[in-house]
């Protein structure tokens, strides 16, 4: 996707951290970053959770080549009670965040943002839920994805968004509670497993 001298590109599949390490590289120079939104951080924290069951949808925002924001999505499957399977896309992380020039303008850094959310809105067909923690740059996607008019909802510690599989209010709330419980656990277990290992 493009906007005005702005595009955007998403990256996937098994290769997709070693695709975009220069570019990531590059760009964490210029964020002024936490270090866990490194590459290096994201990619260790990658490898100790996924377990061939995940895949990364790295959503790259260019000015002209130049990145200026990286916003580093994963999804991921799982069975709910045993007999249905949910879709989740979540930040890589354990507190995932967009990597954004920390020079550009408030004008850019709302386009860039609204980019990122193009691409969410168009691959929405492959996630039921789309989960972003409340906090960081993160907060900025949600707020864009109500207004324009997506369904967000603070379940447990998270702002969820939901996709295009449509559940009855009272279902969906406690499939909602049992994906981010599942998350929770599954990156906590990964985490323990690492730990004792090293």
């Amino acid at each position: 996707m493009s906007s005005s001298n702005l595009s955007s590109t998403v990256v996937d599949g098994a290769h997709a951290f070693e695709q975009v390490r220069d570019a990531w590289t590059d760009l964490f120079e210029r964020a002024h970053a936490s270090h866990r939104l490194s590459w290096q951080a994201q990619r260790s924290w990658w490898s100790r959770v996924n377990r061939g069951t995940a895949t990364p949808h790295i959503v790259i925002v260019h000015r002209e080549a130049q990145p200026i924001a990286i916003a580093p999505f994963f999804a991921h499957e799982f069975r709910v009670f045993g007999v249905s399977v949910m879709r989740t896309f979540s930040l890589i992380g354990d507190q995932g965040d967009v990597v954004v020039d920390r020079e550009l303008d408030d004008h850019a850094r709302t386009e860039s943002l609204a980019l990122i959310v193009d691409e969410l809105i168009d691959a929405a067909d492959n996630y039921d839920v789309l989960a972003l923690d409340d906090s960081g740059t993160a907060r900025a996607l949600t707020s864009d994805l109500a207004s324009r008019g997506a369904t967000i909802d603070r379940a447990i510690d998270h702002v969820v968004c939901y996709g295009r599989r449509s559940f009855a209010p009272r279902q969906r709330r406690v499939i909602v509670g049992y994906a981010m419980r599942a998350l929770r656990i599954m990156r906590r277990s990964r985490s323990m497993v690492t730990d004792r290992s090293g």
